[in-house]
Formats: C-alpha cells, sequence, structure tokens
C-alpha cells in the first residue's frame, strides 16, 4: 500500500512584503487585484507575521505554517 501524500502551503514574509518597492500581486476576497497602497494597508491591519501562499485552513499566521492537507484536500481547495 502506497503512503499517501501530505501537501503544505508555502508561506510568505509580511515583513518581507512591505519592504518591496511595490507589492502588486495580492487581491481581495472578490479576486479584485488590489493597488499599492490598498495591499499594505491590508497586511498592516492583519497583525500577522506570515501570509498562506493560498487559501490554506489552520494556516498559522503567527509562525507561518501550513498543518498538511491531503491530495484530495489540496486540490479542493
Amino acid at each position: 500500500m502506497q503512503t499517501p501524500k501530505t501537501f503544505f502551503h508555502v508561506s510568505v514574509s509580511v515583513k518581507a512584503i512591505l519592504q518591496m518597492p511595490d507589492i502588486c500581486f495580492l487581491e481581495d476576497e472578490n479576486n479584485v487585484p488590489l493597488k499599492d497602497a490598498e495591499a499594505r494597508q491590508l497586511l498592516k491591519s492583519m497583525n500577522a507575521n506570515f501570509i498562506p501562499g493560498g487559501n490554506c485552513p489552520g494556516f498559522d499566521y503567527e509562525s507561518g505554517t501550513c498543518p498538511g492537507h491531503t491530495e484530495e484536500e489540496f486540490n479542493n481547495l
């Protein structure tokens, strides 16, 4: 029997993002791209150290860790 795969999301440091000259890759809840000023305001208001690289239930915004997901869970996020 094959061992099931576990998939993990990457995380990005909020501090590192805020040091970028132009934040142009974040979107709102409706998938509308945020302007640089909007993205900075959102990141500062989150009071988080890290953000996940995708929809990640159980993501720890303090440590930046993903709890891991089965392949089926991951494909349905």
